[in-house]
């Protein structure tokens, strides 16, 4: 009877030995994104240049992702679209347009892209060669000038935003259309005379980039020359 006991409980200890211990699961990886921008290295010989930009969903994510760029100084940058809105497993492709001004030294210079939603925070860098940027023409003094790029997002292979002739203008509250305008080159250069006749000194001038733009207002002031840059997006509001 004994040796029958002993061997029944060996038989059970062994066989609670086996089992191991028990299998813990790994945490749900979090909601992320990632920012691409390709070309990641460009050239703005004549001061405007443009790339594109891909944010992607990670995990999950859902939700607003607000781009912004930290350039030299006398280096602008800016996108267009912005904000995104992401799909969860989604991507969303937004055009960055660089433009230097005329104290922007002919060299190269990283610029960071970052992607931005609640606490997210994700950046990846841009090479920019610049070179060169031609003058405006002459101010007159009865005008203001403004000039510098103008960007949309109209994109080719590889996410790559282009340029394309555009007319770029200026509207008043005292007329009913644009004041003056002008077209982009090819590389989205635009230079834009401003005269007295539709504005009062201090006045604000409602530029737009072919009716389709983020429209932004400055003041007139006779004698001055003005750097900007329209980054494009759809149904740019009018003054």
């Amino acid at each position: 009877m004994r040796k029958g006991i002993l061997g029944c409980t060996v038989a059970l200890l062994a066989a609670c030995g086996n089992d191991g211990p028990t299998a813990v699961p790994s945490p749900a990886p979090s909601p992320d994104i990632s920012v691409t921008c390709e070309p990641a290295g460009f050239s703005a010989g004549a001061g405007c240049a443009t790339s594109g930009c891909t944010v992607a969903s990670r995990n999950g994510f859902a939700g607003g992702v607000t781009l912004s760029c930290a350039s030299p100084p006398g280096v602008t940058c800016g996108f267009g679209p912005n904000p995104l809105t992401l799909a969860a497993g989604g991507t969303a492709q937004t055009g960055f347009t660089v433009a230097a001004d005329l104290t922007v030294p002919a060299r190269i210079h990283a610029i960071d892209v970052v992607a931005t939603s609640g606490s997210l925070r994700r950046t990846t860098s841009v090479m920019v060669q610049t070179g060169a940027v031609p003058p405006p023409r002459p101010i007159s003094s009865r005008s203001m000038i403004v000039a510098g790029c103008a960007g949309y997002a109209a994109f080719g292979p590889n996410a790559r935003q282009t340029f394309a002739p555009a007319i770029v203008g200026a509207w008043t509250n005292r007329f009913a259309g644009f004041c003056t305008q002008t077209d982009t080159r090819t590389d989205g250069r635009f230079d834009l005379e401003v005269p007295q006749r539709c504005y009062r000194e201090g006045e604000p001038v409602y530029l737009t980039a072919g009716g389709m733009g983020t429209c932004f207002t400055v003041p007139f002031a006779t004698g001055s020359t003005l750097h900007a840059v329209l980054i494009g997006k759809r149904e740019c509001p009018g003054p």
